[in-house]
């Protein structure tokens, strides 16, 4: 009863000053509204006052008879709360002075009303009669008035205070009552009893939940216990090592997995683990706070007479009462065959990465290879065009020496006439230009060649007109495929100067063109591959080498610049040309080369060179 006593008291402290500010606040209202009240009824009584007092003066002020005027104002003095009282603005009279304390009348309320005389109907204002009243209610009188209210006040509180008590007992602490036995009995027995409560408010919903709560709790106990069961059952039978050691690393328990796998006998229940696990990093476990788990992989543990590795997880126990720590959780991973997976994985990993930089070797072999045969095929086409020039010098070197044996005999045997000397001297003449033009021509193809050679073996950068360049490379190409039934074709304007390296971009251009004589066209298709260049925005140039041949689809499009890649193996194709394209464009070059085709419509071989390398590479 200690306990409900003092509810009650707690229940009395909280409504008692809420009474009485509500009683205070309600008599404080009421005090306001009578003082209105009052305020009101003493203005009323006022304003008929003065009216009264208009009415009495308008006869003597119509007469003229100061006396009686003078008379009736002194009589005004004694009227309660009126201040003072003044006639003003007479007509045919002398205004008599004001009476009362008219010195203070600015502070009072003012009521003014006219003098009037009423003679046959008609109405005459005679004056204006001013009066100032003290119209502020008094207190005492109030209070009198308040007095029956307060009283009825007082006994309804005294009232209400008696039936919230009995209410409050009857609907809050009889079932609290209820619940504290029941816990009582729990606490004493063990035993769980319901409590008794059939309302139906906030306190009977609370009490059924209550007692709902006692059956889920009885319930949930049976389960846990159940779970524990099984639980216990489940860590002995679980393959996965675990343990729980305590805050000093004494092991408290184990499944049996733990003591099996690592070769552990159940006398160790209760001992430090820190000597009998050492590879642990126990200080690293030590500095754990809560959420943080420590893991870890343990090597070289021999385990009869077997090295083994393990994969370590340790969280800390909290208390999540006393917020203290109890111990830890180890949980083990045999990972013995996966390290041994690791390893041969890793050895195979060696072996790949070796195979890996034979493979690059062989790639840069190839590569220069290509070059080499590039190389090659321009001096086959360098050696060809030489051909026809040093012929003809040889046949006009020959015809000359037989006109001179001839001219010589003739000489010799004094026969020589001026018509066949003037003769000699024309064939000669004519000789000689032609010897010329073919010497002309064979020193330059040397000269190409040896630009070309020079270019593609040293890669050196310097300034050259585009348009001069791809015609050298034109040049050479249709040499090279001079018994090929297709044709090359090139459209550059002049004035394109280029600051950067033109051996590459001749290999680059041979390579492009090669690719598609052999892969667009059959041997006997009639076809032709255009190139293209024009200046483009921001100091760049594009080039564009197109065919009218086979196209190639979207697959092979996407993989026409990998190693290898080819359609045509031992048929001219060796994957590695447009490889090779591609890596001088984007490495040495530094510019951008894509492909564009469609089967049956062609292929476009889009290349963007900058006007200056050196500017580029500064950048």
């Amino acid at each position: 009863m200690a306990s409900t006593t003092r509810l009650s008291s707690k229940f009395l402290l909280t409504t008692i000053p809420t009474m009485v500010v509500a009683a205070l606040l309600f008599v404080f209202g009421a005090y306001v509204l009578k003082l209105g009240d009052r305020a009101d009824l003493n203005r009323q009584l006022a304003e008929q006052r003065a009216a009264a007092n208009a009415s009495l003066l308008s006869y003597p002020v119509w007469n003229v008879d100061e006396v009686t005027v003078a008379a009736i104002m002194r009589s005004l003095s004694g009227v309660p709360g009126l201040v003072c009282v003044e006639l003003d603005q007479l007509v045919g009279l002398q205004a008599p002075p004001a009476v009362g304390s008219c010195q203070d009348r600015q502070a009072n309320v003012l009521i003014e009303v006219p003098v009037q005389f009423s003679d046959r109907g008609s109405v005459q204002e005679l004056g204006r009669l001013r009066h100032w009243f003290d119209l502020q209610p008094d207190a005492a009188e109030v209070w009198r008035d308040l007095w029956p209210l307060l009283f009825q006040l007082v006994l309804l509180v005294m009232v209400l205070m008696v039936s919230a008590i009995w209410a409050f007992r009857r609907t809050v602490l009889n079932p609290l009552d209820q619940v504290a036995g029941s816990l009582r009995v729990f606490r004493e027995t063990g035993r769980r009893e319901p409590a008794v409560c059939s309302s139906n408010d906030e306190l009977g919903e609370f009490i059924r939940e209550y007692n709902n709560g006692l059956a889920r709790q009885e319930h949930a106990e049976r389960g846990l216990r159940e779970q524990l069961l099984l639980q216990t059952s489940l860590n002995q039978t679980m393959p996965t090592p675990f343990a729980f050691l305590d805050n000093e690393f004494k092991l408290i328990s184990a499944n049996q997995a733990f003591y099996q796998q690592l070769g552990l006998a159940h006398e160790i229940d209760g001992r430090s683990m820190l000597a009998t696990l050492p590879a642990i990093d126990w200080p690293s476990i030590a500095a754990l706070v809560a959420g943080e788990v420590h893991r870890q992989e343990l090597h070289g543990l021999v385990v009869r007479g077997r090295s083994r590795g393990f994969s370590l997880a340790c969280s800390a126990m909290l208390d999540p009462v006393a917020d203290a720590l109890r111990g830890y959780v180890l949980v083990l991973q045999d990972i013995s065959d996966l390290l041994d997976h690791e390893r041969a994985l890793r050895a195979a990993k060696d072996r790949s990465e070796a195979t890996l930089a034979e493979l690059h070797r062989t790639q840069a072999s190839l590569v220069q290879a290509e070059k080499l045969a590039a190389l090659g095929s321009l001096v086959a086409g360098v050696a060809h065009e030489i051909n026809t020039p040093l012929g003809a010098s040889v046949t006009v070197v020959s015809h000359l020496r037989s006109l001179l044996e001839g001219l010589d005999q003739q000489f010799n045997r004094e026969q020589l006439r001026r018509s066949v000397l003037a003769d000699f001297l024309q064939q000669a003449n004519e000789g000689l230009a032609l010897l010329q033009r073919s010497l002309d021509s064979a020193n330059e193809q040397v000269r190409r060649f040896k630009q070309s050679a020079v270019d593609q073996v040293s890669a050196q950068q310097r300034a050259f007109e585009l348009g001069e360049l791809i015609g050298d490379v034109v040049a050479t190409l249709r040499s090279q495929w001079r018994n090929s039934a297709q044709r090359i074709e090139y459209e550059v304007p002049p004035g394109i100067v280029l600051d950067s390296t033109p051996g590459p971009l001749e290999q680059v251009i041979s390579n492009c063109v090669s690719n598609a004589f052999v892969h667009a066209f059959d041997a006997d298709q009639d076809g032709v591959v255009r190139i293209r260049a024009e200046r483009m925005a921001g100091d760049w140039v594009r080039m564009v080498i197109a065919d009218n041949g086979c196209g190639m689809s979207a697959d092979r499009v996407r993989r026409v610049f990998d190693p290898f890649f080819t359609t045509k193996l031992g048929r001219g194709g060796n994957g590695l040309g447009m490889h090779l394209a591609y890596q001088l464009v984007s490495d040495v070059l530094h510019g951008r080369i894509s492909v564009e085709s469609q089967p049956g419509q062609g292929t476009r071989v889009i290349i963007d060179l900058p006007l200056s390398l050196r500017a580029v590479v500064t950048n």
